[in-house]
């Protein structure tokens, strides 16, 4: 006897064990394969769905599905071995009292398939309330300053309070059904052992069946009740993972977005601007400055470049090759972004920001690329030169010291291709200066696109387009737009007074050109680079 026990604690131990391996295994291997999904999926994906809700489904919705196979899967085998064999002895024992207990196991079945489907449903609906309040809690931390300066801390507090009171709401709904699920297992249990006592104590008394043989029943009901109960109840909780985990397997499934650049070159149904009927061809070499206010189209002609969105008619050419047909590698290679409010990666020092998805980057490369973006300096400064870290969104660094790092970031790759996208708007003077004056060493041996308000920035490019409401309403050098006395020269008259907003830009632009929208018509993109 002893000897069996020991040998059952073994196997038990191993059993386990490799359940719980597996379920470690699993958790990896999906976390892996939904985060390379992630990263493949478009960017207007990833312009709706927040980092907040995504990490949480990292971290959680796939826990849950290693804790099924772990814990949930390993019980509900063992369980379902142990009502069988309980089932297989009491039909040898009497089958007629086995008829009666198979009825309360198909009862108590039908109640456990619409309990799990309340559990999934549940329990989907909690994940997604979860993933909500930490896009909350993630958007607040980020923005603490502005939280803080605006003192407006006990609304945000409320915001995260609104989810908790979801969550509250679904956790006690769950609760209440399942406290109804044990009142009903139990009366199952003991409607079920009132009546196999009474039939049984007639057979007996018919000389039907000895006593020994009822005891015997009786004890491997019980057994069977416990275990089936046990059964029904990891069930549930299967389905509970399986909900919870129903966006991971959406997220794993490819969403293609299919965008015509002549429609929207955003999310289906956003308020953003269109481009049409625009035809620009960027020579190799040349620095073209895009002129425009805010929703005019500029930093969509960037995201076509960089094959943020595909268009579904019309073409993007870089050196002739459309860039949907480009390998993602060779296309990342020769073009680099600079944006507006560059991020940086926090709790990484500045050479591993600058030499950013470069593997083995020679330390003398990347020295070369601050200098060139007028950075060095400054990092030679801190405290651990280019092995400083970087505090969270860059807070450690000025604004144009982290547009010079970003500039830096995109040099040290020897683009082809520089887009900068309102790369000065938010600078003070002094470090605009300094950037522009990178930009400048920058443009002379590569093709430059930057998109700018600012008459200022935009006179020194070889070539202006001005843009409103994605049509080009003029093009030309700066002394030849000004000759023609139109939306670029009032906008040049409108910014001696000290300058324009973005807006104001727009809306001059907007007025001078007399814009009409018209259906629009295919367009085309084509840029060089050498």
């Amino acid at each position: 006897m002893a000897g069996v026990g020991v040998a059952t604690a073994i196997f038990t131990g191993l059993r386990g064990f490799t359940f719980w391996l597996c379920g470690a295994r699993l958790v990896k291997r999906l976390r892996a394969t939904l985060f390379e999904c992630l990263l493949q999926q478009p960017q207007a994906f990833h312009d709706e769905q927040g980092p907040g809700e995504l990490s949480s489904r990292l971290a959680t919705d796939c826990v849950k599905l290693g804790d099924v196979l772990s814990l949930n899967v390993n019980i509900v085998l063992r369980q379902v071995i142990q009502s069988l064999a309980g089932i297989a002895i009491i039909v040898r024992i009497n089958a007629r009292l086995a008829a009666l207990v198979l009825c309360g196991v198909a009862i108590r079945s039908v109640f456990a398939h619409y309990y799990s489907k309340f559990s999934r449903r549940v329990s989907q609906e909690m994940q997604d309330a979860l993933a909500t309040s930490s896009g909350v809690a993630e958007q607040c931390f980020s923005l603490i300053k502005v939280v803080r300066s605006h003192g407006n801390a006990a609304y945000e507090r409320e915001r995260y309070v609104q989810q908790l009171n979801r969550l509250l709401q679904l956790d006690t709904e769950r609760g209440a059904v399942y406290g109804f699920s044990r009142v009903f297992n139990g009366a199952v249990n003991a409607f079920l052992l009132f009546g196999i006592l009474t039939l049984g104590a007639a057979f007996v008394s018919a000389g039907l069946l000895p006593k020994e043989s009822l005891t015997s029943f009786v004890l491997y009901v019980t057994f069977i009740s416990e275990a089936s109960s046990d059964v029904a109840d990891q069930w549930s909780r299967i389905q509970e993972a399986l909900g919870a985990a129903t966006e991971v397997f959406d997220y794993l499934e490819p969403r293609p977005l299919d965008l015509g650049l002549s429609a929207v070159l955003a999310p289906v149904g956003s308020a953003s601007r269109v481009l049409s009927k625009l035809s620009l061809r960027v020579p190799g070499g040349q620095r073209l400055a895009i002129v425009g206010g805010s929703g005019s189209g500029k930093s969509t002609i960037f995201a076509l470049a960089l094959r943020f969105y595909a268009a579904g008619r019309g073409r993007v050419l870089l050196d002739g090759q459309d860039v949907l047909t480009m390998d993602e590698a060779d296309l990342r290679r020769q073009i680099a972004w600079v944006q507006q409010e560059p991020p940086l990666f926090p709790n990484t020092t500045v050479r591993e920001n600058i030499a950013y998805g470069l593997v083995d980057c020679p330390m003398e490369r990347i020295e070369a690329a601050a200098k060139e973006a007028n950075a060095y300096e400054f990092v030679m400064g801190l405290p651990q030169g280019f092995d400083t870290r970087i505090g969270a969104a860059g807070a450690s660094l000025s604004g144009g010291q982290k547009q010079r790092v970003a500039l830096a970031r995109a040099l040290v790759r020897d683009p082809s291709l520089l887009l900068l996208d309102e790369a000065t708007s938010a600078l003070d003077p002094e470090s605009e200066q300094l950037v522009e004056a990178a930009i400048a060493r920058a443009a002379a041996e590569r093709t430059v696109l930057f998109t700018t308000h600012k008459v200022a920035q935009a006179r020194n490019a070889d070539r202006i387009i001005v843009l409103a409401h994605g049509v080009i309403v003029e093009e030309g050098s700066h002394n030849e737009l000004l000759r023609r006395n139109g939306a670029y020269a009032q906008l040049v008259r409108a910014s001696k007074g000290g300058g324009v907003s973005e807006a104001e830009a727009g809306a001059l632009i907007d007025q001078a050109a007399g814009i009409v929208e018209e259906d629009p018509l295919p367009p085309e993109l084509a840029i060089g680079t050498v």
